[in-house]
């Protein structure tokens, strides 16, 4: 019951908001988890159109999350490859 009062707290508030909270235990595996998959990062999607590999920056939750952001924006593009940006 308590868990499920923590993720659904976790999940309407930002990790900066979760760190300041007395209420909420960030300690707890569980959590941090969550949070971590919740905030998305900056991925590399190298796409492939008439001959030509061109990177597209996308922003997403996981590398899955990534290349169907990719594919949706590029519907004729096959990807080939996707990988997390730390610039």
């Amino acid at each position: 019951m308590l868990k499920e009062k923590l993720v659904k707290v976790a999940l309407r508030r930002t990790l900066p908001e979760l760190a300041q909270s007395p209420t909420v235990g960030t300690d707890d595996p569980a959590i941090i988890t969550l949070l971590k998959r919740t905030s998305p990062m900056k991925y590399i999607v190298e796409l492939y159109v008439g001959g030509k590999v061109f990177k597209e920056e996308v922003y997403a939750n996981s590398p899955k999350d990534a290349r169907e952001t990719a594919e949706a924006r590029n519907p004729t593009a096959k990807v080939v490859g996707v990988n997390v940006s730390f610039k």
